[in-house]
């Protein structure tokens, strides 16, 4: 089976920005189990408003022209949304803001990903988002 590299430390840091933005979007959040395609199920009276997956970076938000993340990991989670009818919001807490991204607007595709980790299946297809298709968060949230 693939090792997981999620560390007790990303998935505080997650939690963090869980909890600081379940009362600023009046939505609990629901952790998953960590082999899940996303973080999060956020809630509001018992009810699925949106699928989350939040990741944390030790970079502003402007470091990069886009945010890259794995392709089959946001298919996963858009079809299981869209199974569902709810949306999926890809949460992004940089070192000096948290932002969000609802899957709109167009993306680039390419070959990427981790080098270091001697693990091959770490390079794969990823998705490009421009940092301008990212909301910053506010308090009264994507979901109102």
């Amino acid at each position: 089976m693939r090792p997981t590299y999620e560390s007790a430390d990303d998935r505080m840091n997650e939690e963090r920005v869980a909890t600081a933005l379940s009362p600023m979007w009046n939505m609990s959040f629901s952790k998953m189990h960590r082999r899940s395609s996303f973080d999060y199920a956020l809630l509001r009276d018992g009810d699925i408003y949106a699928l989350a997956e939040i990741k944390c970076r030790t970079t502003p938000h402007n470091a990069y022209p886009t945010y890259m993340i794995s392709t089959h990991k946001l298919k996963n989670c858009a079809s299981i949304s869209e199974f569902i009818n709810v949306p999926f919001l890809l949460i992004v807490a940089f070192s000096d803001q948290i932002m969000w991204w609802a899957g709109d607007g167009f993306c680039t595709h390419g070959i990427g990903g981790r080098r270091d980790r001697n693990d091959d299946r770490d390079v794969e297809i990823v998705t490009h988002i421009p940092i301008e298709h990212f909301e910053p968060v506010v308090s009264n949230g994507p979901l109102q």
